[in-house]
């Protein structure tokens, strides 16, 4: 799972009542959606704020996991790179990556 992101739907909110045969057609909508997702997941989180009183609206959306795009996997392998130079030379990470940088761009 190394190459996998962990992704979502927008969100939605959800206030007041719903019929059996609403809530079903929004909860559907939603996995609609997120074909693109490995093991999608149904998540409610509460939007309540710790100085109300009342509840307020749900938000909904689908989690699981994409895969990554390149340019997430070339930002893994840069940052592994970085992280190998910083243990070998016992430099701090950003002390590596300015390190790295120079090197690329040819001033050492």
């Amino acid at each position: 799972m190394k190459n996998m992101r962990e992704g979502q739907t927008s969100s939605i909110y959800l206030s007041k009542h719903y019929t059996k045969e609403q809530f079903i057609a929004i909860i559907d909508d939603l996995f609609d959606k997120a074909e693109h997702l490995t093991n999608p997941k149904l998540v409610f989180e509460s939007t309540i704020e710790p100085y109300d009183n009342y509840p307020d609206d749900v938000e909904v959306y689908v989690s699981g996991m994409r895969p990554a795009t390149e340019q997430e996997i070339e930002e893994d392998r840069k940052q592994a790179e970085i992280q190998a130079l910083a243990k070998k030379l016992s430099v701090t990470f950003y002390e590596a990556e300015t390190i790295q940088d120079l090197k690329q761009r040819g001033k050492i």
